[in-house]
């Protein structure tokens, strides 16, 4: 939908206006690659329902461009009645819409009163309807200390490339998206530590900032090579894929991989890992790649790092950014403390001690 979008803008330039060429270009890479290919799943389903649905119950199509409120709610109700779509995607679905209309210059449909209404009672039939409603929820530190040790252990290399790349997502506080976009170059072992590059978000490349995760200490001093860390593990990927890793590639992608590489990798990678460790989130709360960012800022937070620590660590625009991804009820871990004790400014008393 962004040719329809700068084809629109394109059109009010004069010909021959220096830059004209550029626009759809700019428009495009305005919006990261991993919204446009969700919200063009949410757009097909629309047009699907606004054209095919209705023809194939003997009406005319609806206006997909711009729709109208009554469509929208109609939208909705004819998800929830093919039950093809769960609550707590609806917000990137309408989402969707919402942008489709505004890029065309079109008032946003989703945001009506009606709308939002239909909305939230989809929520609540999806909870009567008796099957498992799910939440996403923050992975717990313990889980990905397994995780770290089963990378360690493996002799599975693409195991071991899993639970690299769920580690490095996790101990970053990285949007999915950032980490499959690091570069060769921008991630390294050096003697102060565990060395990225990385980006908020993939759209933000002018605005990498780098992050440095020191080595574990020794009581008596310096760094302890032999305890399990993530630095340890990304050694063994660094020295498993010696010939698979090309110079100026992305630091996790190698030779051999298809040409598509998304974020879902990373929820591929986390499943994988999970099920190698014979691990399950509690009832009712679902681990997704996102889950990853979100269990380490709660991490973090559970040992008494300040919030403006993890809004820079995990970076993230502002604080009130940070606060939706922290579930406060989560109690201190030695798991916690082995991974995000270096945030800390004050200790917290009785801190458990790091795990052996």
């Amino acid at each position: 939908m962004t040719l329809g979008m700068a084809l629109r803008v394109v059109g009010r330039l004069p010909g021959g206006t220096p830059g004209k060429e550029w626009v759809e270009v700019l428009l495009t890479c305005g919006r990261r690659l991993n919204t446009q290919n969700t919200y063009s799943g949410a757009l097909a389903t629309f047009w699907a329902y606004c054209n095919d649905v209705q023809i194939a119950a003997g009406l005319e199509p609806l206006s997909f461009l711009p729709a109208s409120q009554a469509t929208i709610v109609g939208w909705l109700a004819w998800m929830f009645e093919q039950d093809s779509v769960h609550h707590s995607s609806l917000k990137v679905y309408m989402s969707a819409v919402n942008q489709l209309h505004a890029d065309h210059g079109y008032d946003r449909p989703c945001i009506d009163h009606h709308v939002r209404l239909a909305a939230k009672g989809f929520k609540w039939l999806e909870a009567q309807r008796g099957g498992r409603v799910w939440a996403r929820g923050a992975a717990s530190a313990a889980a990905i200390y397994l995780i770290l040790l089963l990378g360690l252990a493996t002799a599975d290399p693409e195991e071991l490339r899993a639970a690299t790349g769920v580690i490095l997502c996790f101990v970053f506080c990285l949007r999915p998206d950032s980490l499959v976009l690091v570069k060769e170059g921008n991630l390294s072992l050096r003697a102060d530590g565990l060395h990225i590059l990385a980006g908020g978000k993939n759209i933000d490349l002018l605005d990498i900032k780098g992050l440095t995760l020191p080595w574990p200490q020794l009581p008596t001093g310096g760094p302890d090579v032999h305890r399990p860390s993530p630095h340890r593990l990304l050694q063994r990927y660094l020295a498993c894929f010696t010939e698979e890793r090309r110079a100026g590639d992305f630091a996790l992608r190698l030779v051999g991989d298809p040409r598509g590489w998304q974020a879902s990798r990373v929820e591929a990678w986390l499943a994988s890992c999970l099920k190698a460790t014979r691990q399950e989130p509690p009832p009712g709360v679902l681990w997704t790649m996102y889950s990853l960012r979100s269990g380490a800022a709660t991490a973090a937070h559970s040992i008494g790092v300040s919030l403006p620590s993890i809004q820079r660590w995990g970076l993230w625009k502002s604080l009130g950014g940070v606060e939706p991804y922290i579930d406060a009820l989560v109690q201190p871990s030695s798991e916690a403390l082995l991974f995000f004790g270096h945030l800390r400014r004050s200790a917290p008393s009785a801190l458990p001690p790091y795990p052996s």
